[in-house]
């Protein structure tokens, strides 16, 4: 009879090992299926509340951006007491940095790069934006390991997780409106202090949609009147016809 108990007892425990290391598999990114990274607006008056001053597009190597992705760390509490864990495994990074990239060239100074990464189910395994200031780059999560959290909440008592600073990083700051000397940390909001803007990295910003067709149109006009005066001068015999060819196709490659 005791034999039986104690058989009993070990293949409950196996089972629940089993359980818990197949979890931890799964959070370790091993069956993440796909991911989305878009270009979005702030919400309203959010730039306004914390002072940003947002720098983009800008042009990040690749390489840079990489390295500050893999510096992120989050710490998540469980049945078993806190775990530290990297947010994002190198074969992620490798897949979804460049994505990144992308978007930053393509964002505006009101505009965030947010970013959702599923799991194989379809559910939301990590959830949250990023963008540059003269501070650093911001890196702000809403859900790590599935579990949610709002932005702006720096009330920690019961939070699944929260991110690690490391070295070079900061927690950004949430300051009570009624007193501006008083500020609590947001642990899922990090500054990565040591990833700062280079001038020669930043982008002309985007033409709202009027002001660049009315820059088009100019365009057009000016290229049209260019092949008008070339013209000209090939009819009035002042240039030869292999240098009206060669100079009209140098202003057709304008268009």
């Amino acid at each position: 009879m005791q034999n039986r108990i104690v058989c009993t007892s070990f293949f409950i425990l196996i089972t629940f090992l089993m359980s818990v290391v197949s979890v931890s598999a799964q959070r370790l990114g091993i069956n993440l299926s796909g991911f989305d990274v878009d270009v979005e607006p702030f919400a309203p008056k959010v730039k306004e509340s914390y002072g940003l001053k947002v720098i983009h597009p800008y042009a990040f190597p690749l390489s840079t951006f990489q390295q500050s992705m893999a510096s992120l760390v989050f710490n998540e509490k469980s049945i078993f007491g806190s775990d530290k864990k990297r947010i994002f495994k190198n074969e992620l990074i490798k897949k979804i940095a460049p994505e990144f990239v992308t978007r930053f060239k393509e964002a505006g100074p009101g505009e965030k790069i947010a970013f959702e990464i599923y799991s194989r189910s379809g559910k939301k395994f990590i959830q949250g934006d990023t963008f540059l200031t003269p501070q650093g780059l911001h890196w702000r999560f809403t859900i790590l390991d599935w579990e949610k959290r709002d932005f702006d909440n720096s009330d920690i008592s019961g939070v699944p997780w929260t991110i690690v600073p490391q070295d070079n990083q900061e927690y950004m700051k949430w300051v009570w409106k009624k007193s501006k000397r008083v500020s609590e940390d947001l642990t899922n909001w990090i500054v990565l202090k040591n990833v700062l803007p280079i001038a020669a990295n930043v982008l002309p910003a985007p033409l709202p949609s009027t002001e660049a067709e009315s820059h088009r149109k100019d365009s057009i006009m000016s290229i049209e009147n260019r092949l008008l005066k070339l013209e000209k001068l090939w009819n009035e015999k002042i240039i030869t016809e292999e240098e009206y060819n060669s100079k009209r196709k140098d202003i057709l490659e304008d268009l």
